[in-house]
């Protein structure tokens, strides 16, 4: 990670205030889950998500859509930056699971906690 950070402030931006903005961009809010109901059919429900499991979330799908490349290091400060831009795969994975989450807002009755 240090090289990673390094490597950020080479290429000229603020490597903690790139890597703070590229969590905070990426961060989903809500995540869906199956559910069986008693008829046997299955529902996507949207659960709302506590704030260290956003952070755990987003760093996963950083270095999942990171991991991919060849060269991981040089791959992860690229997708750090864009990621802090609002620009990069991960943050289309966000917000296609936003989307996903608002399409089955219907089902929202099915969730208990």
């Amino acid at each position: 990670m240090k090289n990673v950070l390094t490597k950020i402030a080479l290429k000229g931006f603020a490597p903690i205030k790139v890597f703070i903005f590229a969590i905070n961009n990426v961060k989903p809010l809500v995540e869906v889950r199956n559910f069986r109901a008693k008829n046997r059919k299955s529902f996507q429900v949207p659960f709302p998500l506590k704030f260290m499991r956003q952070i755990s979330l987003s760093l996963k799908i950083i270095l999942k859509s990171s991991f991919l490349k060849k060269n991981f290091e040089n791959s992860l400060v690229d997708e750090l930056i864009k990621s802090s831009q609002g620009q990069s795969q991960s943050v289309k994975t966000t917000k296609n699971t936003h989307k996903l989450a608002y399409q089955n807002r219907i089902f929202i009755r099915y969730r208990w906690f």
